[in-house]
């Protein structure tokens, strides 16, 4: 019989096997103080008489993981042949990317010695040819492919790093042998074990296992990693409960039987199928021997009535009376399809006592598990060695925690509920694709996943030991729920991070996981690869206009903004050049929003360094601008800046029981006080452009503005930019100009910027400012502004209106004052008739364009509420008055609308433009109703005018960008607008 004898030390027990062979006893294994031996059962009396044994057991066979059953549904593969998706999920097709593959490390599989489809692994290029087998490995292509399936993965993980396959012997002192010889006498880096050891022995990380692993990465720097194991389902643990004193265990109240049955997750309980092997192993905590005497049992369960058979179809009741473990074990193949109870009976125990019971079931069908399931330290007995790195298992898609996967902690010493090493470490990817394998999983596969990943890591990191790197790959795992560390997925799911120093970001991380920036910060962040993809996270608030820029060190970055809701459609971009990128954006709703930054140019250099900016700038108004500074704000349009104890803010200051825009001190001796309120306006399709405003200046000192300036200087007056910095100076707010009650002051902006040789665009700065000199020093020194206005002439052809159908023009008259209407039918150039025309509700009513919207051959006319948001179609017959009225969708916020035949079907289309945020969509109309929404064009461009650009009878889009010199046109492709081309203007249109 197999016998294992623990000695008190390394010296006595290389006494003991020099009295092997007196025992007539022959060695199977030895390492350190533990001895596996054959010895002839006539014998084993002797085997207590051996001079400092501890005490000797049956010896414990090393067995494969029981493989739980896949999951139904498909799984995607990557490219080539079968590659792991877990490759791309821990992130290690980015560290190929940049040269790290595993080269020059070696890694050893210790599984079953058959390995087989070895050859077809490699013919089908999943395996290298130059795969080395230990002498320990007898191969055999049909054999058991489970070897082969792992060595596949490690290969995906790390393909450059060379393979050795051993099998496992059969004992757990030649196991550890095995380990110390592949580590020493082999050189081995890592070692992958993806398989099991019967659960015999406390738990607690001790054994001759768990040292060669401790020692073999003191030593040797080898880093072991094991599967955890896949009995989470079919293990129960607690302490011996007997309320009602028969001897029999109770799992819960009352209750004095655990059920196996057969449940497929998702899936009703049934019987146990025909033909399925049962293992059942029961141990407690008295080790190494033990005179507390449980018994197993198994019965079967009647189907109809629920009753326990008479007598027992399996048991285990042999008596431990202080000579034998504490471990009880049978092992049963189903003869007929039924369900089944485990009972727990104390033959005799000290009832003065706490014993904690260990109940795990091993079945050949994953999915036969305890109907009562306590998966808290249900690893294999091999996964408690503490120096290992143990494998949890999560779905290789959804992330979730595979049910059958082991959970930790180990046991306490000799095998307590109390303390224990905190297992698993961190979790692998199951459910992948091999050759061996149509669909891989348990934590078998989960663990060569880490193995392949640790290989990797000691290429990058070749000063680290083995502590070092077990550590590291542990903080590099990403954490899922419950947050932080945990006994389901320890620190995590496995994943790489960046092969880069300096890029906490690598590989990919995703969009909700994004690096948090905050509004007016700068990043300081590295793009690994060509190609890498870093993901950023913020907040702002509504109406705030940020300009997001990236400036990269050397290639040109590409920036991408998202709201966080809508990821396949991105609300702005910009493809750097000359090394930067540039987003200027103004958002309509207050969120969370993401920001995706690559680098695609194709460097001989792994880390390119860039810089991430949020820089906020203040929101552009559109023309025509009005404040009359009501809301007690000061509005987003004006960007505010102070130095020292300066103000800006609305308030009422007893002038004429007003709001204004007050620009003083903020207390008393304050000196040397600059105010600065910057509003921006976009001035694009308007020309005549005027710049109103009301001022007042109250007990300010006088400090004269230059006509031209840069940057900031002190002074008191209005200044206009085209660019931010140049300032050219419209009004000096100093003695006879500055009154001490509200003036109205009125400037031609556009002559202005005649004058000095300037041309007005898309975002015009008009700077209002007050200096404090500190001679008074009063809070209320300063200056009030009110009603400031910008007005202009919009550009364009007005639409051609013919209101009678006789292919003439006519002028439609609309005042802006009372919303009264008149049409002059024209005949050539001579009026033929004056007519007047339905009024409009109000003045807040204005036209916004004209087509022929039901096709019948007479001008239909389009007007926008802007109090409502109301968008309005007058169907016009030929008559004075609409024949019929079209409410349409509403349109919130500042809105612009074009008119044309977008699609090329019978009828006009209404095209509606954001400015803010340049987006646009059609109102594609049939009949003179809304048929279709459809989105167009989204641009941080302005759109400037639509026609017929490449004569194809659609009407298309011109775009222009003053800010950045470009221009381009969108050619409308049956319902959808796409960019065809770009080209360079630094002329306005």
């Amino acid at each position: 019989v197999a016998v294992m004898l623990e000695m008190e030390d390394e010296a006595a027990a290389e006494h003991a096997l020099t009295l092997l062979p007196d025992m007539g006893g022959e060695k199977i294994g030895h390492y350190s103080r533990w001895i596996d031996a054959w010895i002839p059962i006539a014998n084993l009396d002797q085997v207590g008489q051996v001079p400092g044994v501890i005490y000797a057991r049956q010896s414990v066979l090393v067995e494969p993981l029981p493989q739980p059953e896949p999951p139904e549904d498909t799984i995607s593969t990557q490219a080539g042949n079968r590659l792991s998706a877990g490759v791309d999920k821990s992130g290690a097709d980015v560290w190929h990317g940049v040269g790290y593959t595993g080269e020059g490390v070696r890694v050893a599989v210790i599984d079953n010695g058959a390995y087989g489809k070895l050859q077809a692994a490699i013919d089908a290029g999943d395996l290298p040819t130059d795969v080395i087998l230990h002498p320990s490995v007898i191969h055999t292509e049909g054999g058991n492919p489970h070897g082969t399936a792992v060595a596949e993965i490690i290969h995906d993980m790390a393909p450059n790093a060379e393979l050795i396959l051993a099998s496992y012997p059969i004992i757990e002192t030649a196991l550890a042998e095995l380990v110390e010889d592949l580590a020493a006498d082999w050189d081995v880096d890592v070692i992958n074990g993806s398989f099991s050891l019967q659960q015999h022995g406390p738990g607690d990380g001790s054994g001759p296992f768990a040292e060669a692993v401790s020692n073999v990465g003191a030593v040797h720097d080898t880093v072991v990693v094991m599967a955890g194991g896949n009995e989470a389902r079919g293990h129960w643990v607690g302490t011996f409960r007997d309320d009602n004193g028969d001897g029999w265990h109770e799992f819960a109240d009352q209750d004095a039987s655990n059920i196996i049955h057969f449940q497929r997750v998702g899936f009703d309980s049934f019987a146990v199928p025909q033909g399925t092997e049962l293992d059942v192993f029961l141990r407690w905590n008295d080790w190494p021997v033990s005179d507390q005497d449980f018994d197993l049992y198994l019965y079967a369960v009647d189907p109809e009535t629920g009753d326990l058979s008479a007598e027992p179809v399996a048991e285990d009741s042999f008596t431990q009376d202080g000579t034998l473990s504490p471990y009880a074990r049978f092992s049963y193949t189903v003869q007929e399809e039924s369900k089944f109870a485990i009972g727990v009976f104390a033959r005799n125990i000290d009832t003065s006592r706490s014993h904690v019971l260990n109940l795990t079931l091993i079945a050949s069908d994953g999915d036969v598990v305890f109907a009562n399931q306590v998966p808290e330290r249900s690893l294999s007995n091999l996964a408690s060695a503490n120096a290992a790195l143990v494998a949890a298992a999560v779905d290789v898609e959804s992330f979730d925690l595979e049910p059958y996967s082991a959970q930790g902690p180990t046991f306490g010493p000799g095998g307590s509920l109390n303390g224990g090493h905190d297992k698993p470490d961190l979790a692998g990817y199951a459910n992948v694709r091999t050759t061996a394998f149509p669909l891989f999983n348990g934590t078998s596969a989960a663990a060569p996943h880490i193995a392949g990943a640790v290989a990797l890591l000691q290429q990058r990191h070749p000063e680290k030991k083995a502590i070092e790197i077990r550590a590291l790959i542990n903080s590099l795992a990403r954490d899922i729920e419950p947050t932080g560390y945990d006994h389901q997925t320890g620190h995590g799911i496995l994943f790489l991070a960046s092969p880069c120093d300096n890029d906490p970001n690598e590989p990919d991380n995703e969009p909700f996981q994004g690096t948090r920036i905050t509004v007016g910060n700068s990043l300081q962040q590295v793009n690994c690869t060509d190609g890498d993809e870093d993901w950023f996270m913020f907040e702002v608030s509504e109406f705030v206009r940020l300009e997001i820029t990236v400036e990269a060190e050397n290639g040109d970055p590409q920036i991408v903004l998202y709201n966080q809701n809508r990821l396949n459609d991105p609300l702005a971009d910009d493809f750097g050049t000359n090394r930067v990128a540039t987003i200027d954006h103004t958002f309509e709703r207050s969120g969370t929003y993401l920001l995706r930054v690559k680098n695609f140019d194709d460097l001989d250099v792994i880390e390119r360094p860039y810089t991430l900016s949020l820089t906020q700038q203040a929101v552009i108004a559109d023309m025509p601008f009005r404040e009359t500074f009501s809301s007690a704000t000061v509005r987003e349009y004006f960007e505010p800046r102070s130095t020292q104890d300066g103000r800006i803010y609305v308030a009422d200051p007893n002038f004429d029981a007003g709001m204004h825009l007050i620009l003083d001190s903020g207390r008393n001796g304050a000196r040397n006080v600059l105010n600065e309120a910057i509003l921006h306006v976009d001035t694009t399709g308007f020309d005549n452009i005027r710049l109103s405003f009301d001022h007042r200046e109250y007990n300010d000192e006088d400090t004269v503005l230059p006509p031209v300036f840069t940057g900031s200087v002190n002074g008191d007056g209005v200044s206009f930019s085209v660019d931010g910095e140049t300032w050219y100076r419209v009004a000096n707010l100093t003695g006879d100009n500055s009154k001490n009650f509200f003036n109205h002051i009125s400037i031609d902006l556009s002559h202005q910027a005649e004058q000095h040789d300037v041309m007005l665009g898309d975002d015009v700065r008009i700077k209002f400012q007050q200096f404090e000199t500190g001679a008074y020093g009063v809070p209320t020194d300063g200056h009030a502004y009110d009603n400031i206005e910008v007005t202009g002439v919009e550009l364009g052809m007005p639409p051609s209106l013919d209101f009678d159908g006789d292919g003439v023009a006519d002028i439609l008259c609309h005042n802006d004052d009372n919303g009264a209407n008149a049409v002059w039918m024209m005949n050539g150039l001579s009026v033929a008739d004056k007519e007047a025309l339905s009024s409009v509700p109000d003045s807040n009513t204005s036209i916004v364009g004209a087509g022929d919207f039901d096709n019948n051959g007479i001008t239909d006319v389009l007007w926008y509420n802007s109090e409502t948001d109301g968008l309005y179609a007058w169907m016009m017959d030929g008559g004075i008055a609409p024949a019929q009225i079209n409410r349409l969708p509403k349109f919130s916020g500042e809105y612009r609308f074009s008119v044309g035949n977008f699609n090329g079907d019978e009828y006009d289309d209404i095209l509606y433009y954001k400015p803010r945020t340049g987006s646009s969509g059609l109102l594609l109309m049939e009949d003179g109703e809304v048929m279709t929404f459809d989105f167009y064009y989204s641009s941080s461009s302005s759109l400037i005018g639509v026609g017929d650009y490449n004569g194809d009878g659609k009407t298309d889009t011109f775009w222009q960008n003053r800010s950045r010199g470009y221009s381009g046109i969108v050619l409308s492709g049956g319902t959808r607008g796409n960019v065809t081309g770009d080209f360079e203007s630094t002329e306005h249109v």
